[in-house]
């Protein structure tokens, strides 16, 4: 039920739909309201699918915080009742905390973590 009403739910006018609300210079995208809803609720009804309920954890491990993934899966785990832990502490040991309880985490797979990509040292 929530996944058709996160599918179906939309702004109330078209011109709302088309404004520009958010400019996201170091990728060059600039999104609308309808832009921002679509991918929002796709990250939402994502992480319904992988089975994560309301108030589950989500890690999250970005290197940049202005990108659209960042801005989507904030919205979107506020609309599928999930909490987001963003890493904040770079250590070995601050991940390890930050991981704790976690049910999933999503990386930046380039990422550094010393010499290891984020996805070797996971």
């Amino acid at each position: 039920m929530l996944l058709k009403k996160l599918a179906t739910r939309s702004f109330s006018s078209l011109q709302n739909q088309l404004k520009t609300v958010v400019r996201f210079e170091n990728q060059d995208q600039t999104w609308t309201w309808k832009d921002l809803e679509y991918h929002s609720n796709a990250f939402a009804c994502g992480l319904i699918e992988q089975g994560f309920v309301r108030g589950d954890k989500l890690v999250t491990w970005f290197d940049r915080v202005h990108v659209s993934e960042t801005v989507v899966s904030q919205l979107g785990a506020l609309k599928a009742g999930v909490v987001l832990h963003p890493v904040t502490d770079h250590s070995e040991q601050g991940l390890l905390s930050s991981l704790e309880n976690a049910k999933g985490c999503i990386i930046s797979p380039n990422g550094r973590v010393g010499d290891l990509k984020k996805s070797q040292f996971l």
